[in-house]
This record gives C-alpha cells, sequence and structure tokens, in this order.
C-alpha cells in the first residue's frame, strides 16, 4: 500500500472508532473516569484495526501480484484464507499482549491463556468481514484487468491482421508482383506460371488467415517461401535467402505472417544490390525462430519507425510469457520470436 492511502485509511478507521464508541456509551464523555476509558478502548481498538486492515491488505496485494485468480482461483482463495487468518491470529495476539503490558500491567500479570483466546474471538470475526471483502475486490480487478487485457489483445490482433493485409494487397506490391510477371512471361512462361501460382498463394494466406492468432509453423514456413520466391524474382541475385531445414521437423505455432514481417523489414530496410546481396538466414535456436540479417541500413530517412516489429512484440505478448529478442551488432541484426505450443 502507499503511504498516502495507508494514511486515510488509519484516519477512517480513527473516526469510525470514535463514532462507534461514543454511540455504544455517550454518558462515558461527561466523566473524567469515561474519556479515559474511552480512550483505553479507542486506541487500543485503533491498534487492532490499523494492523489487521493493513496487514491483511499487503498479504492481499502480495498474493495478487504471485497468484492469479483467473488461472488458479481455488489456490488463491485457500492461501489467501490461510494467511490471513494466520496473520491475524498472531498480531491480535501481540497487540493484546504489548497493549495490556503498557497500559494495564497488573492485570497483564493475572490474565492467563484463556483471556488471550478470548480476545481473539472479534478480532477473527473482523478478519473474516476484511477477508471476504478483500477476496471479493482482489477477485473483480483481476477479473476486470483479464477482461480489458482480453479486449486490448483482440484489437491488437485486429489491427494487425488488417495492417498485414493492407500491407499485402497495397498497389506498389501489386504492381511490383505485376511488372515482375510481365518481365518473367517473356523470358520463362514455365516460370511464370509458378510466379502467378505463388503470387495466388500468397494472397490466399492473408486472407485465409486474417480471423485466426496462430497457425501451424509449416503454413507460415508455406507462405513464407511462396513469398520469398516472389521477391528473388523481383530482385533476382540482390537477395540470399536460407530457410534451415530443421524448421520444417518442428511442431508449434506462430502468429500468422510473423516470419514474413520479418523477412520483409529486413529487405525494406537493408542496402541489396547484385554487387552486394543482402543475406537472410531463418533457423531454429532451442524454442526460438531467429531471423539474421545483413546490418546494412539505408539513409536515415528509409530507416522504419518500428511499428510492424512493436505490434508483433504485443501479440506475443499476448499468446506468451516468452519475449520475443532483439540482438543488433555492427554487421547483424537478428529477431528472435518463440515457437509456441498448442495446451
Amino acid at each position: 500500500m502507499h503511504w498516502k492511502k495507508a494514511t486515510r485509511t488509519v484516519l477512517i478507521i480513527l473516526v469510525v472508532n470514535l463514532v462507534v464508541f461514543l454511540f455504544i456509551c455517550p454518558p462515558c464523555m461527561t466523566t473524567a473516569e469515561g474519556l479515559a476509558k474511552i480512550w483505553d478502548d479507542v486506541l487500543y481498538s485503533l491498534l487492532l484495526s490499523i494492523g489487521l486492515w493493513l496487514g491483511n491488505g499487503y498479504i492481499s496485494d502480495y498474493l495478487d501480484k504471485r497468484i492469479s485468480w483467473i488461472e488458479t482461483p481455488l489456490k488463491r482463495l485457500l492461501i489467501g484464507l490461510v494467511a490471513m487468518f494466520g496473520y491475524s491470529t498472531f498480531i491480535t495476539l501481540v497487540i493484546s499482549f504489548v497493549f495490556l503490558s503498557l497500559r494495564h500491567p497488573e492485570f497483564t500479570a493475572t490474565a492467563g491463556w484463556e483471556f488471550f483466546v478470548k480476545v481473539l474471538n472479534v478480532p477473527l470475526i473482523i478478519t473474516l468481514g476484511i477477508t471476504a471483502f478483500l477476496t471479493s475486490r482482489g477477485f473483480l480487478l483481476s477479473w476486470k484487468q483479464s477482461a480489458i487485457d482480453a479486449e486490448q489483445a483482440r484489437a491488437e490482433a485486429i489491427k494487425f491482421r488488417y495492417d498485414a493485409l493492407k500491407s499485402q494487397l497495397n498497389p506498389h506490391f501489386l504492381f511490383n508482383s505485376m511488372n515482375a510477371l510481365t518481365n518473367l512471361i517473356y523470358e520463362d512462361q514455365e516460370a511464370s506460371v509458378r510466379f502467378v501460382r505463388q503470387l495466388s498463394q500468397v494472397y490466399r494466406y492473408v486472407l485465409d488467415t486474417r480471423d485466426q492468432e496462430v497457425v501451424s509453423l509449416q503454413e507460415e514456413l508455406g507462405f513464407l517461401d511462396a513469398y520469398i520466391f516472389l521477391q528473388k524474382i523481383r530482385v533476382e541475385k540482390a537477395l540470399e535467402i536460407k530457410l534451415e531445414p530443421a524448421l520444417w521437423q518442428v511442431n508449434g505455432v506462430v502468429p500468422p505472417m510473423s516470419l514474413q514481417l520479418l523477412v520483409e523489414n529486413a529487405i525494406k530496410h537493408n542496402i541489396a544490390s547484385q554487387q552486394q546481396p543482402l543475406h537472410i538466414c531463418v533457423k531454429l535456436e532451442n524454442e526460438y525462430i531467429a531471423v539474421t540479417n545483413q546490418f546494412r541500413p539505408k539513409t536515415p530517412e528509409d530507416n522504419s519507425s518500428g511499428l510492424g516489429l512493436e505490434t508483433l512484440r504485443k501479440r506475443y505478448e499476448n499468446l506468451t510469457k516468452k519475449p520475443v529478442i532483439i540482438d543488433q551488432t555492427k554487421e547483424h541484426y537478428t529477431v528472435k520470436v518463440p515457437v509456441l505450443t498448442l495446451e
């Protein structure tokens, strides 16, 4: 809890205790003995209330950060109950003993263990109310945050799919493809037929996966292979891309068009020519797929805004706790994305 919040809570508890005692014993305000009794009772009740409320509040906040209400609600409930009641028993006995020792040492000397056990009755009832409130509050806040995260993930996924679809269907991509096809028809009719088939496969994949969060790695690799074919026809020897054969043997899923985005970024934002071809390697590294390219950025005005990669990072954050890793050196630029498994 923050100090401001804690201070506000203490003041509220103090006011509530004063009001309660004045309501229970109005005549106590008219005598010195009554005022002394009110002071003792209010001080004891205040210390007990602060200890119970703030301590249990801290326990609740701590457990909310460590144990998810959404994923393991029963575990969170049981651990919360045990922790709160255990703490409440301990703090009640400590406060009662210390308070009586300081304020009424003669009473403490004659009080037996049975008295301190009886002292627990009211605080534990209070704890039950606090626990019910904090438990309900924690569950509702977690449920609300989960709903917000799910809606945000859905909105980001829709935006990414729209951006990907718009990117693949933009006039420049179509113009470049048609221009390459026109030249290819006169040079190699067999290759031009394959070009049309690969172009059709690219468009079909984009349309078929626009509503999917993940696709099999084999599907994504097939799409990437078709995309690479189109790019190599267009730029010819200015591009060298290697797909590690072991990738095709991996059982897993990835967000659609994720690997294609990384390859496209490498082509778009790095210098490639017939004399200096751009080398890109897509390979498996443990549970990650690494896309590595030579780091030869174009002029500053051609640099990427990073929105595509940031969107991809957010999509992975909504699917897994494994991060997207970026490793940049003077010679190479690598992006590693985790291979996911369906549970």
